[in-house]
């Protein structure tokens, strides 16, 4: 069996300051700042270039409509390896649902966005729910560190969960 070597380190690009809105909110050093389509955060601490930032993690975004409610779709989550495991994702998610309005998971999920959704219902700063058939379900935190609902099984439907 033939092997290859994989990169250990995934850099995202850097973004121009100048090309960016207003931060929604801050972490620490990180901020947040929600585009049309995307959501970037950025290390105010490190400068790649003359006006560049070191981009932390990207978001791809896009907007739905159930049941006369906006949300926003976090679809695709691309974070630095160097700041994986730091505890940004969640909460980047809590200040985009808290800036943009209603937020919800994608049609389907890695392991990493799950360990997303799970600490953001965890960490109970946002409301919380499952979105199945029009009806929205409570959901809690498990003692196996997973997310559920009793009423909708979460990963083996099509529910989504969403967070204001």
């Amino acid at each position: 069996m033939h092997s290859i070597q994989l990169p250990r380190q995934f850099d995202l690009p850097s973004v121009d300051e100048d090309c960016l809105p207003p931060a929604s909110g801050k972490i620490g050093v990180f901020s947040v700042h929600v585009l049309r389509d995307e959501v970037i955060v950025i290390d105010n601490s490190i400068r790649k270039y003359r006006g560049s930032r070191r981009v932390v993690m990207s978001i791809d975004t896009y907007s739905i409509r159930r049941n006369g409610i906006r949300y926003r779709v976090m679809h695709y989550t691309r974070m630095d390896n160097r700041y994986r495991g730091c505890g940004i994702a969640p909460r980047v998610y809590e200040i985009v649902a808290k800036s943009s309005g209603p937020i919800m998971s994608g049609d389907s999920q890695s392991p990493g966005g799950r360990a997303i959704w799970n600490t953001l219902v965890k960490r109970g700063k946002t409301f919380t729910a499952a979105l199945w058939k029009g009806t929205h379900y409570s959901v809690e935190h498990s003692q196996w560190g997973e997310c559920h609902s009793d009423e909708v099984k979460l990963y083996s439907t099509a529910a989504r969960i969403v967070a204001v």
